[in-house]
């Protein structure tokens, strides 16, 4: 009796009484989460995206995206700056909306789990990379997005000051997520050249960020190889095996970072 009575309050703090379907799902949401959050949630459903989606699936998969950043939260104090809160959530869903997909729970995880295991990534900071996300982390391929970072995980950058930062951390978190959509073998074929020239696996910022501009004619004028060249010079090895990708990444990057000493020897 006591949560019926708390779904009705809320829906009548929202005014949504016209509307069967809409007050059905605050009563529910008002059993799930807290009053304040329920209210937050329930607006969200407004939204033009969601509008079409039957409200048991609308409370099913956010529900599901919650419970995610909720587990994130684990062993995180509420006023670290990594913690994921309830606003935060609230503000992504609004950003991405379609984060609330059939398959969000595995879509977050697969997501969360290829971040933890980066280098120099550990679960503070994947969660500053999933909240303060504008949705690209979440709407590219798994596949596509470990293919990219394990390469560059095997790199890292220097700016002008000397400072030296790992690659595959300076694209999440300063250059942009939005360059992961940029083609995996074409990054992977840009800057292993650049690698090949320098014969190491430190690369000028500046030469870095230039990789990622689309244009091929931009990198052929600036590097004197046409794509074509890229692609029978650097082949970006093709498996479904991680572990197997991951072993033969590091061993194409070691030797082209040290292709003089190996003709040498």
């Amino acid at each position: 009796m006591k949560d019926s009575h708390k779904g009705r309050d809320i829906v009548k703090a929202m005014n949504l009484g016209q509307n069967e379907q809409y007050d059905y799902g605050i009563e529910i949401l008002a059993k799930k989460f807290n009053s304040k959050l329920a209210i937050k949630i329930g607006e969200l459903f407004q939204q033009e995206e969601f509008m079409n989606m039957n409200v048991d699936t609308f409370i099913g998969n956010i529900s599901e995206v919650l419970s995610f950043f909720k587990d994130r939260n684990k062993g995180i104090l509420k006023q670290d700056e990594t913690y994921i809160s309830e606003s935060d959530m609230i503000n992504l869903i609004k950003t991405y909306p379609r984060i609330l997909s059939q398959n969000s729970k595995q879509m977050l995880y697969e997501k969360a789990e290829i971040l933890d295991e980066l280098s120099t990534i550990n679960k503070k900071s994947t969660n500053m990379i999933l909240k303060s996300s504008k949705g690209f982390i979440y709407s590219i391929g798994s596949e596509k997005i470990y293919k990219t970072l394990t390469f560059l995980d095997e790199l890292q950058i220097i700016d002008e000051s000397g400072k030296k930062i790992n690659s595959a951390e300076y694209v999440l978190t300063t250059l942009g997520e939005k360059n992961l959509q940029v083609s995996s073998e074409k990054i992977f074929q840009r800057i292993l050249n650049i690698v090949t020239e320098v014969e190491t696996k430190t690369i000028p910022k500046k030469e870095f960020d230039f990789c990622f501009k689309r244009n091929d004619e931009e990198y052929e004028n600036r590097y004197g190889k046409s794509k074509e060249r890229l692609n029978e010079l650097y082949v970006l090895p093709m498996t479904e095996d991680r572990k197997e990708y991951k072993e033969k990444i590091k061993y194409i990057i070691e030797r082209q970072a040290n292709k003089t000493q190996i003709q040498k020897g």
